[in-house]
């Protein structure tokens, strides 16, 4: 798997435990089911898809700067859907006090998925929420 540089010290402290990888193609609105239909030709409802995710399986290990990973869960969502828990887990730090410092990690975790997919969070598209721990 691979991050950004800036990402990296993150990961390697243990404040970055989860990565967001933009799903592709992006999920379809079929009555009123959303489904994911890749290009094997498996057309499943979205909470069904995680064992199909091309950018990671529950189990593989990666390594960053010699440390090994482990994925330890995978959860589809849509952007705006992510929580202030998950830019923690992003490795997103914040500024400020209560209410303002919940707003900065949202914007921060905006920003960096702006930087990485330009357009996406507006379009509120779908991602994996892909989640690891350091194994060594």
């Amino acid at each position: 798997m691979n991050f950004h540089e800036a990402q990296i010290p993150a990961i390697l402290d243990g404040s970055k435990t989860l990565t967001s990888r933009l799903m592709r193609p992006q999920p379809v609105l079929d009555g009123g089911v959303w489904r994911w239909s890749p290009k094997q030709g498996i057309d499943l409802n979205i909470n069904h898809a995680v064992p199909f995710c091309p950018k990671a399986k529950i189990g593989d290990q990666f390594q960053v700067k010699g440390v090994t990973f482990e994925v330890t869960d995978i959860k589809p969502r849509r952007l705006w859907e992510t929580t202030t828990t998950q830019c923690w887990k992003e490795g997103i730090i914040a500024e400020g006090e209560c209410l303002y410092y919940m707003q900065d990690l949202m914007d921060k975790f905006q920003d960096l998925i702006e930087s990485i997919y330009p357009g996406s969070w507006d379009c509120n598209e779908w991602v994996w929420g892909i989640y690891f721990k350091r194994v060594t």
